[in-house]
């Protein structure tokens, strides 16, 4: 599938800050006012090697304790003009309850992250609002929670042919908390929609989706948003076997990006990859229409299990229809024995396989370390140690055995052929330790540090440190392992830390490599902040609670610039150095409204937006295309680059609600 989310925080392509945005996603569409301290939630995401990562499930879990931190959480509910609202049904975490006659309610709830919503009462024309919410342990976390008043704005755009201009009636435009409307027979819209709709996806037989960002100054027709359609590109699929039979049933699906069809041009694109899907009939035909020509997309087809799926094949297409035929591969499999070290069959053993993506071979892989259950899994292998492996897709897989607490298989690399199976012999092998203590900065024991001995590259075995900060990794191959520590500790080596198999006598010396960042987004609510290291590109984001503060929880050493922006077209920007003595003070961003750079260059491959010390936007370009940054109102300057090297320069000075063109190249 096409990758959903935005690399780099402040893209223009806006995949990353447009989040909040995700049609029918219930964005909040009211604010919070800061009413308690800082919240010290770990951050939804981290950075790790420059791409944004949820938190890994491979991590192991908290070590047991007699009883789970809790803490409350006040809610008070009011209107924009400070009246307590009652009767406003409100939620947190798995709890649930009304306001009072003073708009306030009180829960305890487990002290993290927590998911609040709230409701006004019925026949009050407010938003409802929902978001996250740090409980802080042992502590009663006060929130003010503002409800914003549903108010309507009006939004004109005229529907035109993007070939000849000529007016386009019947188009059908569905605004987000609003009713659809159609354009007339001079392709005008004219729309009374709610304040916070920030866009309108419009669909027309024979032209491919659009999605319009809501902007002012389209109030009435005389201003109306010139909207042109494009021709429709139509996928006319053919599935067929390999001897060219046609394959009906199962389903073929297209992802791509929606910043390729919003207007205009290089706006923040919200909501999610767009798709096209259709159903695959009897006679292996399927069409998929109203794609847009010209954009990168991925397709994905499935028959059925007896069928390899095909996954992220990519696609462009032409104005009109695009004839394409797709071969499915008839599954194949894996059947052998599982034996011991002296050749004895091994019984009860669950044999694993997981794709290949790599050349070469892994004696041991993380994987096997899971419990049986997952595609790929056998049944128990028989009294003589036989398994079988079925419904594989043709290619390379390695293969070895769930994780034993005793012995280790030697993992080898096969390739199912289409439609056969391929015959493997697994051997277990007593398995090895690796054992030794975790020393902090300070030279003294470090508990609680999980510790992963990685393999060829995969996690092979891990191990909490106790109190002594001693572990042992178990079982393990002959041969090298890398020792690597994970966690929110901060903690980690200077140079990569290797033993060797047996070796119970080691010792790892930690260093701070990287620390917490706490702050505040006033006014707070609906906004989210990103941020990038200027040295390794390293990039991370999160979203805000209720009262505008956000945390990260492990950011690495170095300069790190912040981007923040809510859902009404506010952004802040900031940096802080974050160094290896202790964590950074707390930041406080303050929104103001956004300015709109509209940048594109034909020859560059990235482009920055700078204010003297500041970065407000750092963008890889592609083919010319346009993109928007979205920045604090004032001077800026555009740096556009190619290959880290300096092309041109240009100096802009935007205003709030402004959007300026920058074209490099001239």
């Amino acid at each position: 599938m096409v990758a959903a989310t935005a690399l780099l925080w402040w893209f223009a392509s806006g995949s990353a800050m447009s989040q909040p945005d995700a049609a029918g996603s219930g964005a909040n569409p009211a604010h919070a006012v800061p009413a308690g301290p800082i919240g010290a939630a770990a951050s939804e995401a981290r950075a790790v090697d420059g791409r944004i990562e949820a938190v890994s499930p491979s991590v192991p879990p908290s070590l047991p304790s007699p009883r789970e931190p809790r803490g409350r959480l006040g809610i008070c509910v009011r209107s924009e003009s400070g009246a307590v609202l009652p009767g406003c049904q409100v939620a947190a975490a798995s709890e649930r309850a009304t306001t009072d006659a003073g708009g306030r309610v009180e829960f305890e709830l487990p002290a993290e992250r927590v998911f609040v919503a709230v409701t006004p009462p019925r026949g009050v024309e407010l938003h409802e609002t929902r978001g996250q919410m740090t409980v802080q342990r042992d502590q009663l976390t006060e929130l003010t929670i503002v409800l914003a008043p549903r108010r309507t704005v009006s939004f004109c755009c005229r529907i035109v042919a993007a070939a000849d201009a000529r007016p386009l009636g019947e188009a059908t435009l569905y605004p987000h908390f609003a009713e659809s409307s159609t354009s007339d027979g001079q392709g005008l819209a004219m729309l009374e929609i709610d304040a916070l709709a920030r866009f309108v996806d419009v669909w027309l037989e024979g032209f491919a989706l659009r999605r319009v960002r809501v902007e002012p100054g389209h109030e009435t027709p005389a201003t109306a948003m010139v909207v042109p359609m494009s021709a429709e590109a139509v996928l006319c699929l053919a599935v067929v076997d390999p001897a060219g039979a046609a394959l009906g049933g199962g389903n073929a699906t297209v992802f791509y990006a929606p910043r390729h069809i919003v207007w205009p041009l290089g706006s923040a694109a919200g909501g999610d990859h767009e798709t096209g899907f259709g159903d695959v009939d009897p006679f292996g035909k399927v069409e998929i229409g109203r794609l847009p020509a010209g954009v990168p997309m991925q397709l994905e087809v499935w028959i059925s299990d007896d069928y390899g799926r095909i996954d992220e094949q990519p696609l462009l297409l032409q104005p009109g229809r695009n004839e394409r035929r797709v071969v499915m591969q008839p599954c194949g499999g894996i059947r052998g024995h599982v034996r011991d070290a002296n050749g004895q069959p091994v019984a009860g053993v669950v044999v694993r396989s997981m794709a290949a993506e790599a050349e070469g071979t892994m004696r041991v892989t993380g994987g096997y370390q899971y419990p049986p259950g997952i595609v790929g899994d056998s049944e128990a292998t028989a009294a003589d140690g036989a398994f079988c492996i079925r419904q594989l897709a043709p290619g390379p897989y390695l293969v070895g055995t769930v994780g034993d607490e005793e012995r280790v298989a030697v993992v080898q690399r096969v390739v199912v052929p289409t439609g056969r199976d391929v015959d493997l012999d697994l051997r277990l092998v007593p398995g090895l330790a690796i054992a030794g203590r975790v020393l902090g900065p300070e030279g003294k024991p470090a508990a609680g540090i999980p510790v992963y001995a990685r393999v060829d590259g995969e996690n092979a075995a891990w191990d909490r440190t106790d109190q002594e900060g001693r572990f042992r990794l178990y079982p393990l191959p002959a041969g090298e392992c890398e020792l690597v520590v994970v966690g929110d500790s901060g903690l980690g080596f200077v140079e990569p830390a290797r033993a060797l198999s047996g070796d119970q006598r080691v010792e790892l010396h930690l260093r701070v490599v990287s620390r917490g960042l706490a702050g505040r987004v006033v006014p707070g609510g609906d906004a989210w902040v990103a941020a990038r290291c200027r040295v390794s590109g390293a990039t991370a984001m999160t979203s805000c609670d209720l009262d505008g503060s956000f945390a990260f929880a492990q950011l690495e050493l170095g300069t790190w610039d912040l981007h923040a922006e809510d859902g009404l077209g506010h952004v802040a920007v900031g940096s802080v150095e974050i160094r290896d003595a202790q964590d950074p003070p707390p930041v406080t961003m303050v929104l103001t409204s956004r300015a709109l750079i509209l940048l594109s260059h034909p020859q560059a491959d990235e482009f920055v937006v700078v204010r003297g010390v500041e970065v407000a936007a750092f963008e890889t370009l592609a083919g010319g295309g346009a993109y928007e940054a979205r920045v604090p109102p004032g001077n800026w300057t555009v740096v556009f680059r190619r290959g880290g090297v300096e092309l041109q320069r240009r100096d802009v000075v935007v205003g709030a609600g402004e959007r300026v063109r920058v074209e490099g190249g001239g």
